[in-house]
């Protein structure tokens, strides 16, 4: 069995909400995709994501379903900070540091922020 490189896996988000944004697939499709991070020990796919997102944020906002894209996506993101925390003190680390702590702030979005 072959495992996907860091870059292929981050190819893959992008381009999965890239296909979504110009309507060659549903958000559902990408979203769907996307769920795969929740294993994903590798904060690059995760930085695709938080950028093609904020995009998704801001169509959602006056959506009927912006509640239900909020649920979704806090869910995805606690499920990374969790593994990202308890990995990093298994391994002795502090939490939060370096690239991983930038990434964890790409992913509070703006709509989360009170603008």
């Amino acid at each position: 069995m072959q495992v996907l490189t860091t870059s292929d896996r981050t190819g893959l988000v992008d381009n999965a909400f890239t296909a979504a944004r110009l309507g060659l697939v549903g958000y559902d499709v990408a979203l769907e995709l996307a769920r795969y991070l929740r294993v994903d020990d590798d904060h690059t796919p995760w930085k695709a994501f938080a950028i093609n997102v904020r995009y998704l944020d801001h169509m959602m906002l006056d959506s009927a379903h912006f509640a239900h894209w909020q649920v979704r996506y806090i869910l995805l993101v606690v499920a990374l900070v969790e593994r990202w925390t308890r990995d990093r003190k298994v391994a002795g680390l502090t939490p939060g540091r370096g690239a991983i702590k930038s990434t964890i702030g790409q992913l509070s979005l703006p709509s989360q922020r009170g603008r």
